[in-house]
């Protein structure tokens, strides 16, 4: 990756927007990259933090193992997402896993570089926290509704999030499989597939091979506060 394309990149996400050109550039130099071929481990649930990460390319998702063995995705991250950040802040172990999901470029500022950042950039380990704090809020609310809620409102709930991150453009789609889908809300495949062609039919969601593109945003929304389309 060129130093030029980098700092573009890092301009480009929400929380960096506000800092100057010299400002970026610094930042820019705070990030190791890093290549991981698909279905390759970023950090392992249990392991200790070394470092915040930002996807660059590809998509990366965050697994939560349970006791029996049935592994969750907590969340899929796209380029400019950040993650790794709730271990950091906490001094702990990472809570959960992140494998990336196609072959992906990660930059990666390591512990020693984020515990000084706010001393270079007041404030933005404060903007980075409230980003993360929003992800979980969104994440535990996916958690709830699988125990109780349908599964045509789960996945309508799911796509909707996805959509809204980090910039929602209807011409854009979602890169998700339909087995990652049916694994962040605990359904099987045949039914997540069910679901996006009942989707399809009604208008709702058009599809191809691992894309997934939001036609009718309201009518998902519907779905998802148990009104019939």
């Amino acid at each position: 990756m060129k130093e030029m394309d980098k700092n573009t990149f890092l301009k480009g996400i929400s929380i960096f927007k506000t800092l100057s050109k010299d400002g970026i550039e610094t930042l820019s130099k705070l990030f190791i990259e890093e290549h991981y071929d698909k279905d390759k481990y970023i950090y392992y649930e249990g392991e200790s933090n070394n470092g915040l990460y930002i996807v660059y390319q590809g998509r990366v998702k965050i697994i939560k193992h349970s006791p029996s063995g049935r592994d969750v995705i907590v969340n899929i991250f796209q380029p400019g997402d950040i993650f790794g950040i709730i271990a950091l802040l906490l001094e702990g172990p990472f809570p959960v896993s992140a494998i990336a999901c196609e072959p992906s470029i990660i930059l990666k500022m390591p512990k020693s570089q984020f515990i000084n950042l706010d001393k270079r950039f007041s404030g933005l380990t404060l903007s980075i926290a409230k980003t993360m704090g929003m992800w979980l809020l969104r994440a535990h609310d996916i958690m709830q509704t699988m125990a109780v809620e349908k599964v045509e409102v789960r996945i309508a709930r799911v796509l909707l999030r996805l959509f809204e991150e980090p910039i929602p453009k209807e011409k854009d789609p979602i890169s998700i499989t339909r087995q990652e889908l049916a694994d962040m809300v605990g359904t099987t495949v045949e039914t997540s597939i069910r679901t996006i062609s009942k989707f399809k039919r009604k208008g709702l969601v058009t599809s191809r091979r691992g894309k997934i593109w939001i036609k009718n945003v309201p009518a998902l929304e519907m779905i998802t506060n148990g009104e019939k389309v």
